[in-house]
């Protein structure tokens, strides 16, 4: 039989653990996080080939018209068909933690947009976090790679006279909420014209999820790519059946 001074002290220490991650946790995500948009190779696509090979198109920079204390103003999220996110390799994981680092060095915090919270166990806010690159232009960058990697050329705007189709857009909101989980939401409105025609524009909103392990910088990244890694596959199947019409 367990006496009863000892079941006090058991007690005591089953309430100290959960107590002491979530003190760790907050002193641990006071200082800030920070995001470094950037890709170093082209995932893998689900499917690579594509009516696209070959085309000229023309990218432009998506601008960013989005505010962190926004709500949700799109809550029909779309999956790719057959998606598989597609994991960073060591290399990677190590170019972009010096990428965070020279980012901080070379830029100030003027620069760096607000994206999203950490919050601790009770759903405090405890800090933020910041993008260190223009989301605008991650999204660009990342789908003119996709892109070429089809087998498409890929020009910017002083060239979209001659592109077989053309797509720009909007991004209306851009958030990852740290909270038990990581949850990230994109949504972009994009527009795409195909040469001669009329152009379509529609909203595009990706969400992914993410287990929250260590609290690293690199790991909150990881939903904001998968979201990323989203939007592309759709804005290129979109393109894709533009240009079979």
């Amino acid at each position: 039989m367990i006496r009863k001074a000892e079941t006090m002290r058991i007690s005591r220490t089953a309430m100290a653990v959960p107590l002491a991650v979530v003190l760790a946790g907050a002193g641990c995500a006071t200082s800030g996080r920070y995001v470094a948009l950037k890709e170093f190779s082209v995932s893998k696509l689900a499917e690579e080939s594509s009516p696209l090979k070959g085309c000229v198109v023309c990218v432009k920079p998506f601008a960013s018209s989005f505010s962190i204390d926004e709500q949700l103003p799109d809550k029909n999220t779309a999956e790719p068909p057959n998606y598989t996110y597609v994991r960073p390799t060591k290399e990677e994981a190590k170019l972009w933690d010096e990428e965070v680092r020279h980012r901080k060095k070379t830029t100030s915090k003027t620069d760096w947009p607000q994206i999203g919270y950490v919050r601790n166990g009770f759903g405090m806010v405890m800090s933020k976090v910041y993008a260190l690159h223009d989301p605008g232009l991650w999204l660009a960058d990342t789908l003119r790679a996709d892109l070429q990697k089809l087998g498409a050329r890929v020009v910017d705007s002083s060239q979209e006279a001659d592109a077989d189709i053309s797509v720009c857009g909007t991004i209306k909101y851009f958030k990852v909420d740290i909270y038990m989980s990581m949850w990230s939401d994109l949504v972009v409105d994009v527009e795409l014209k195909p040469k001669a025609k009329t152009a379509r524009t529609r909203p595009f909103h990706t969400r992914a999820a993410q287990v929250a392990w260590i609290g690293s910088s690199f790991e909150f990244y990881q939903s904001l790519r998968e979201c990323q890694q989203k939007f592309s596959r759709l804005v290129i199947a979109d393109m894709e059946l533009l240009l079979k019409e």
